[in-house]
């Protein structure tokens, strides 16, 4: 961070135990989130779930998880993640929007809401025939 004179900007914490992570979340303007990578998004399920703003890649699974929850940016564009972080900062109005679909969009990713659609899902592939050469 040094490098980057960014020392007196940025508070960097020592790795915590997961029970403060939700406290953590809901005390934070926004989880800034420019992944280059795939996977499951669990940092924006996370996010989601505890009322925290998002600002996440345009790519991977970002948007597949957070939906219209989070402000989408240019993973590989500095221009991009400043103007957003700057954004994020800024307006009280993108944050709170943000939060409130949040918090609606981590109702349908709770297990209650997506397990019964796997089961159905599973159960339409296996009553599917499918052929073996």
């Amino acid at each position: 961070m040094s490098e980057l004179g960014l020392q007196d900007s940025v508070l960097q914490l020592p790795r915590l135990p997961t029970s403060d992570m939700p406290s953590l979340y809901a005390a934070a303007s926004a989880l800034m989130f420019p992944s280059l990578s795939g996977g499951c998004g669990i940092p924006l399920q996370e996010a989601t779930s505890c009322g925290c703003p998002i600002a996440a890649s345009d790519i991977a699974a970002s948007p597949e998880v957070a939906g219209r929850a989070a402000r989408y940016l240019d993973p590989t564009d500095e221009a991009s993640i400043f103007g957003t972080m700057r954004e994020m900062q800024d307006s009280a109005a993108l944050r709170q929007h943000l939060q409130d679909e949040g918090v609606m969009r981590a109702e349908l990713l709770k297990t209650e809401a997506v397990a019964p659609q796997l089961v159905q899902t599973y159960r339409r592939a296996l009553s599917t025939s499918v052929p073996v050469n």
